[in-house]
């Protein structure tokens, strides 16, 4: 008898703790992960004096019920109305346990006077969840409510969700799609092709049911609502009502401003010519002293034919001759013979190793810096950043705009830091495109072509100027470069320091048996010829008149829901509708087609 006594008294227990006003259990399994509360009904309508119930269930992140987990409940005020609003009404308890399914069910018992209010439930790592509810002697009956998608959505940005108010004692000729009040009951945020119960709307009010389309996004994509007359509603069963929506189409007029992200499909001429120039500089293992032999030698002898490149040709005169046979014998690799030994044909040390000789042995960063510099030019074009105003007026013409389009700046987000030019500093002569034609076509507006004069090559050459060179101590400009680079070469001449040219000329004019200052003028107009070639390919990137065109098409975007524009195209990783760019940069060089990307914000209207 006493172990049967302790065992009754063990279920009274279990049975009072789930009745609430105790703890739980000791040593029960609690969930630590985030949970949610689903209510059923959503929202509840009792008639004095009577009662209903209510049950709630927790779930954890995967929609698994938790059991054995205290849910605590409460009466709130309606925000909408003032006053004591229970009047008398009451809960069963203030508390409850789940049980294996998660469930808690509350009695809800109305007091005698009409009113509205709410049931609030509350546990731990869960947001509350709220139940309206009305003390009424109005029928109530339920209703579903079926939004119907448009399916000739854009791709790319077709409606994923719909958000639902069920507004009583209005009509959709009170409400506006931008601007949909708060009803009694909560708003609904559903999947696409999904039916909405409401369990307890008034027979004897009107209603509305408006509801916005949105994308994955976020953004605003359609608008609807319906009126719902109370006669239709049947106390016994729901009615069903569907609710058409219709794809929002918004005027884009405003000021935007627009980040534009370019590629060429092929690299431009101009841009494989500066790659290959300051590759040069580190193409060889004896590098700078190779390029700058080479570009000495070439210089002896120039003509049509043999115009001054650095690239030495088979006849450059009688000291050429003398020069060749001191060189190093050529390489095979890198550089397919380009690059040369350190010995030349007859075993002695060649010239480029005695020149390399010159240079610090403890090398500058402006020399170890070469080969990332080569790199940095080769990166510089891979991407720009075209940052813009669009301005667009509406025209005469149904769904025809205007648009004036400026430039305000361009960056390389490839360069080594960030590089930023602003280009009514630099002082091309068109950066702004007026009254470009559009034309809204459906959600989208097309923009048609337009031209600028963008002057690349000059903004590429102050970006690289800026963020590779200056770095390393080499100045802003290809003179500057070429004196910091090949000053650092020096020689002890009888207690004088010779540098440079100098230093170049009091070493190999003896070593060839010729007098000093036989190479100074070679040398010179070597590296003058070098520092062409270094810039050369950024001015083949500038073209003589409007040298950038572009036009394409973006996406005209509600964001926060008040059915006018403000935004033009999204990027998200998930959902990417941005707007569209195709064009030509017509340079010096040659033509160069590119593709971009781009989106703008209005920042006024």
């Amino acid at each position: 008898m006493p172990v049967v006594r302790a065992l009754a008294l063990l279920s009274l227990a279990a049975l009072a703790a789930r009745c609430g006003g105790s703890d739980p259990p000791p040593n029960v399994s609690v969930s630590d992960g985030p949970t949610h509360i689903l209510a059923k009904p959503e929202s509840l309508a009792v008639q004095p004096s009577q009662s209903a119930l209510i049950t709630f269930r927790l779930l954890d992140d995967h929609d698994n019920p938790i059991a054995d987990r205290i849910v605590q409940f409460s009466i709130v005020d309606d925000p909408a109305t003032a006053g004591d609003e229970a009047r008398g009404s009451t809960l069963s308890f203030d508390r409850g346990v789940t049980d294996a399914d998660g469930r808690a069910t509350l009695q809800v018992i109305a007091g005698p006077q009409p009113t509205a209010f709410r049931v609030r439930a509350s546990a731990a790592r869960a947001m509350d969840t709220e139940v309206p509810v009305r003390v009424d002697m109005a029928p109530y009956a339920p209703l579903e409510v079926a939004p119907l998608v448009p399916d000739d959505a854009v791709p790319g940005v077709e409606i994923t969700t719909v958000r639902l108010n069920l507004l009583e004692g209005m009509s959709c000729a009170d409400i506006t799609s931008q601007d949909i009040p708060k009803g009694l009951l909560p708003t609904r945020t559903l999947p696409i092709d999904t039916v909405a119960l409401y369990s307890a709307v008034n027979t004897e009010a009107n209603h509305a049911a408006a509801a916005v389309g949105l994308d994955a996004s976020g953004t605003v994509r359609a608008v609807g609502c319906v009126d719902v007359p109370g006669s239709i509603l049947v106390v016994e069963s729901p009615v069903r009502v569907v609710l058409p929506l219709r794809l929002l189409e918004l005027a884009p007029v405003g000021r935007y401003q627009a980040t534009s992200h370019l590629s060429f499909r092929m690299p431009p001429p101009g841009g494989a010519q500066l790659a290959d120039a300051w590759g040069a500089l580190s193409l060889c293992p004896m590098d700078p002293a190779r390029l700058w032999l080479d570009c000495t030698l070439d210089a002896l002898h120039t003509d049509a034919s043999d115009p001054s490149d650095c690239r030495p040709a088979e006849d450059e005169g009688a000291l050429g001759m003398k020069l060749a046979q001191r060189r190093g014998v050529p390489l095979p690799v890198p550089a397919s013979g380009r690059c040369r030994d350190r010995v030349d044909a007859a075993g002695r040390m060649s010239h480029e190793a005695l020149v390399d000789g010159l240079f610090p042995r403890t090398r500058p960063p402006i020399v170890t810096g070469l080969p990332a510099i080569a790199s940095e030019s080769r990166q510089l074009l891979a991407a720009l950043d075209l940052r813009s105003v669009l301005t667009i007026t509406a025209t005469s013409t149904p769904d025809r705009y205007q648009v004036d389009h400026t430039l305000l700046s361009l960056a390389f987000p490839q360069a080594p830091r960030e590089a930023v030019v602003d280009l009514g500093r630099l002082g091309a002569p068109v950066i702004q495109a007026r009254f470009v034609p559009a034309t809204a076509r459906g959600s989208d507006l097309a923009i048609s072509s337009h031209a600028f004069t963008l002057r690349l090559g000059t903004a590429a050459w102050l970006a690289f100027a800026e963020t590779s060179l200056r770095p390393r101590g080499a100045g802003t400009d290809a003179t500057t470069f070429s004196n910091a680079l090949f000053g650092l070469a020096t020689r002890d001449d009888r207690g004088a320091t010779l540098s440079g040219c100098a230093a170049l000329d009091a070493l190999l004019c003896p070593d060839v048996g010729e007098a000093r200052g036989c190479l100074l003028a070679a040398c010179t107009d070597g590296l003058g010829a070098l520092g062409r070639q270094l810039t050369a390919g950024f001015s083949a990137l500038d073209g003589d008149d409007l040298d950038l065109v572009l036009g394409g098409s973006v996406p005209v975007l509600d964001r926060d829901g008040d059915g006018k524009a403000d935004a033009l195209g999204v990027l998200n990783l998930d959902t990417s509708s941005p707007g569209l760019w195709s064009g030509d940069l017509r340079s010096r060089g040659g033509p160069s087609a590119f593709a971009g990307i781009w989106t703008a914000q209005i920042v006024a209207r």
